[in-house]
């Protein structure tokens, strides 16, 4: 399995990914701009492009399942070296574990928002009442269901 990429400019190359609202299309514009001095690569996940074309997600996916095809689709397009990862918010998951999975492919490593809840201390979550609710929402989803419109339009006021 790989991802849909989206690719720009000439070396050295730098991989963007998208987190699971946007994905690859949140960084068009900045894939632009950057893409006058460097090669910008903006794989799509496979949740995002699995929702777009209606299809159900592949059974056992996790975060591996996504930094597998990333690794898979990197070697496609011939960056079989070390690359600059760049990942926001469930990018910067994916990115992370390719990173730690395959330390040799990953030169550097920039994650903004990742989604960490896992590891939020629980006195923390007891005194935030919002981060608290967020990650009793994220507990309701999962791979195999379908969000609702209720659920999405709580997801992202919670985000703020």
């Amino acid at each position: 399995m790989t991802l849909q990429t989206f690719t720009e400019g000439q070396w050295p190359p730098v991989v963007i990914l998208g987190g699971g609202t946007g994905g690859a299309a949140a960084f068009a514009p900045h894939s632009q701009a950057l893409a006058k001095d460097i090669r910008v690569v903006r794989p799509q996940s496979l949740g995002i492009e699995r929702a777009q074309s209606k299809q159900p997600l592949p059974p056992g996916y996790a975060i591996k399942t996504e930094s597998a095809a990333l690794a898979r689709s990197l070697d496609q397009l011939g960056l079989v070296g070390p690359v600059d990862l760049v990942g926001h918010s469930f990018g910067a998951l994916v990115a992370l574990d390719f990173a730690l999975d395959r330390p040799d492919r990953a030169r550097t490593l920039v994650l903004a928002e990742p989604q960490a809840v896992g590891v939020v201390p629980p006195e923390e979550l007891t005194a935030n009442g919002t981060m608290r609710e967020m990650v009793e929402l994220l507990r309701t989803f999962g791979p195999a269901d379908e969000p609702t419109d209720q659920q999405l339009v709580r997801f992202r006021t919670l985000l703020g």
